[in-house]
């Protein structure tokens, strides 16, 4: 709805996986016994899950007691990792909405491919045993969709003439950018910056979330009114702001990948993909539709080999001119981080 995005012709990346979970999720299931849940039936499949999620009849314990087995499952099985995407896109849309309010198309659909990427992170890497599981997730997704933002409000405006219906290339006052700069320069944390925009460009009743993380609410109050006062400080000296100057971003170097293929850090396939998405900027979607495959199995691939990467790179096993050409590889993902 505030996108640019023509959704009734492109197929966007959360519509991607959107699409491949309504197709898996009738045989993804969850019993009422493993939920620790009273359902009227003995089993439930994911879709019909969403939908009991989605009513607002569950608690945040039943619905986290859903999260934990989904968490348990899509780390060991990439099926339940397309239904943990279905499950969380009712959050992982409304994230896109905000982050990618205002964007042209194509930089729309590099925002929600990085939402995704998010949270698949999120899925292999939140504990488990922590409470507001989807929240959490969807945080997670969504700073990651803000850091793409961000890093392309870095890259340089190519010069010209622009059309009258070109979106602006740098999001001037974008509320979300200017927390996440706040949270990269230390001026509050991600947690105060999540309490902000939940309680403040959200709506979310400040009662609220206080019942669902079990804090008292003038405590809540009292950080949210300290982190507020740091932000303003911050804004009025110029620290933060949403869109900061930044040196241009450089394309990767082909050889790095070609050497990470020598060094079996990566297969042939995983080097083309990251190739053709990173340095090409081929969208992950047209690629998963070539391959006939699931758009969230790809980027689950890609992030995996990614991880390779920055491992071969902090282990040493990476020549040092090969490792500043796979730096500026991924700065586009983690120039804001």
């Amino acid at each position: 709805m505030g996108t640019v995005h023509d959704r009734n012709s492109r197929v966007s990346p959360l519509r991607a996986a959107e699409a491949e979970f309504l197709r898996v999720g009738e045989r993804l299931e969850l019993t009422a016994e493993e939920a620790g849940l009273v359902w009227p039936v003995a089993r439930m499949p994911l879709v019909r899950v969403r939908a009991w999620l989605l009513r607002g009849e569950a608690a945040t314990r039943d619905g986290d007691a859903v999260w934990r087995r989904v968490l348990a499952r899509a780390r060991a099985d990439e099926a339940w990792m397309v239904g943990a995407v279905g499950l969380a896109m009712p959050g992982l849309r409304s994230a896109a909405r905000r982050v990618a309010f205002g964007l042209a198309p194509d930089a729309a659909d590099e925002v929600e491919a990085e939402i995704l990427a998010g949270f698949l992170d999120a899925v292999a890497k939140t504990n488990p045993d922590w409470s507001r599981l989807a929240w959490r997730l969807r945080c997670r997704a969504q700073r990651a969709g803000l850091r793409a933002r961000y890093a392309q409000a870095r890259q340089p405006v190519v010069s010209g003439p622009v059309p009258d219906s070109a979106a602006p290339r740098r999001p001037w006052g974008h509320p979300d950018l200017v927390l996440a700069d706040a949270v990269r320069h230390g001026v509050v944390t991600a947690a105060e910056a999540q309490l902000i925009a939940e309680t403040r460009l959200e709506n979310t009743p400040l009662t609220r979330v206080a019942a669902e993380l079990g804090a008292d609410y003038r405590t809540l109050q009292k950080r949210r009114g300290r982190a507020e006062k740091r932000l303003v400080d911050a804004i009025r000296a110029g620290e933060v702001s949403s869109a900061p100057a930044g040196a241009p971003t450089a394309a990767g170097d082909r050889r790095v990948l070609a050497a990470m293929v020598e060094r079996n850090v990566l297969s042939a396939d995983e080097a083309r993909l990251i190739e053709r998405t990173r340095l090409e900027g081929v969208p992950l979607t047209r690629i998963a539709a070539e391959a006939g495959a699931a758009y969230p199995t790809l980027a689950h691939q890609r992030r995996r080999a990614e991880a390779r990467l920055r491992s071969a790179l902090a282990s040493g096993a990476v020549p040092a001119r090969a490792s500043a050409r796979l730096t500026r590889l991924e700065v586009t993902r983690r120039r804001a981080a």
